[in-house]
């Protein structure tokens, strides 16, 4: 999920969530307090195809792609293609939220044509526990598959891939040093990288422990780079304390500060009104 603010006091949210089937990405737009729009990219194949061409909202030939469209029910079924942008000549938006959700639109619209057809595994709900030792409540995840606690092509923070922007604390509490594999597999080759947000990550960019034609090869790397899932939780705890010994630092700094200051200390007061002593 990813926020902007617009000017003040409007806040714009938005988040692109793609359905379990994968043939659909779905845009939903908050402003303030209301919802103002759901914009649906989906893959068009088969009847549907057929269709919008027929209708003359496609041009004969078209081939199965990616295009904006409006569903006829919440099953996903399309209605009709939205040529919108790509034949007006240019941006038909009136305003900044209007030409903001284009931009997205066509962002995303270029991104998933360039990927090409939807993968044919669905999303899976997937519970994992945590890898911290004082959590007990699981995390839950959508990806393909859960390999020994590896995950296969889940979906991930909108942030991702973004050196100037890191991951929120509760995408921390979920992603940091949990290993993923994220495949790109094609008739002439099978391809598996291995990612992890650790130590060398950069904002929202993960780093990437190896790259190999075999899934097998792919669990291998996270096993040789963490003997098992137990020392991330090791790592994790050692992470923890590391934050608060910096803030315990920071925090001792500026009491040694106040102490050569010539300033006097400022006088603090307890609950029933007595000082109390610096």
């Amino acid at each position: 999920m990813t926020q902007i603010t617009l000017s003040q006091p409007s806040t714009l949210v938005y988040n692109w969530v793609e359905s379990d089937n994968r043939c659909l990405h779905t845009l939903w737009v908050q402003v303030d307090t209301y919802i103002i729009t759901e914009e649906v990219l989906a893959w068009v194949d088969g009847e549907s195809l057929q269709s919008a061409i027929d209708g003359g909202e496609l041009p004969a030939g078209t081939q199965p792609n990616w295009f904006h469209v409006l569903l006829v029910d919440e099953k996903g079924a399309v209605d009709s293609v939205l040529m919108g942008h790509e034949t007006c000549g240019g941006s038909s938006a009136t305003g900044p939220v209007e030409r903001f959700i284009e931009h997205q639109i066509q962002e995303k619209l270029e991104r998933l044509r360039k990927s090409g057809r939807p993968s044919a595994y669905p999303l899976q709900q997937i519970t994992i526990k945590s890898l911290s030792t004082d959590s007990a409540t699981p995390l839950r995840y959508r990806a393909e598959a859960c390999l020994n606690g590896v995950l296969l092509n889940p979906v991930l923070p909108a942030s991702v891939g973004e050196k100037e922007t890191g991951l929120t604390l509760r995408e921390q509490m979920r992603w940091l040093n949990r290993p993923y594999i994220i495949s790109n597999e094609s008739e002439a080759e099978s391809i598996f990288d291995v990612f992890c947000f650790d130590d060398s990550a950069i904002g929202s960019v993960p780093s990437r422990w190896g790259r190999v034609d075999t899934l097998e090869a792919a669990l291998e790397i996270i096993r040789c780079k963490t003997n098992s899932l137990d020392p991330l939780r090791e790592l994790y705890e050692l992470q923890k304390l590391e934050v608060l010994l910096l803030s315990f630092r920071d925090d001792l700094t500026i009491f040694k500060e106040n102490l050569l200051s010539d300033e006097p200390l400022p006088r603090t007061f307890d609950d029933d009104g007595q000082e109390e002593c610096p």
